[in-house]
């Protein structure tokens, strides 16, 4: 670039849109500089609430087995039953729950 290109380019619109950039860029880096700790809580929130979005989500799936299970128990099929009250540990008015386990080998 000879002195006449850089004279012409001072004077032309690319100047304005160069210094517009310029400005642009200088004023963002100000605005992350300061508003860095609220950006940090701004994600710290978001990862919060996406963590808290997927509990929900299980735990709408377990309602929702239960609630499954819950219809077997009101329809009275005793193979459904059955297996529900062995699932958790469920006993009837007056029935005994037992659980057995094995004995671990302690080792030598």
């Amino acid at each position: 670039m000879g002195p006449q290109n850089i004279k012409k380019f001072f004077r032309s619109r690319r100047l304005f849109s160069f210094g517009s950039l310029i400005c642009l860029c200088i004023a963002l880096a100000i605005w992350l500089v300061v508003n860095r700790n609220n950006l940090r809580e701004l994600f710290t929130a978001y990862q919060m609430r996406n963590k808290e979005i997927s509990e929900v989500r299980v735990l709408e799936k377990s309602t929702l087995k239960m609630e499954e299970d819950k219809q077997y128990l009101i329809k009275g099929e005793f193979e459904n039953e059955k297996v529900i009250r062995e699932r958790y540990r469920m006993a009837k008015p007056g029935e005994r729950l037992i659980i057995l386990r094995e004995e671990q080998k302690k080792p030598r």
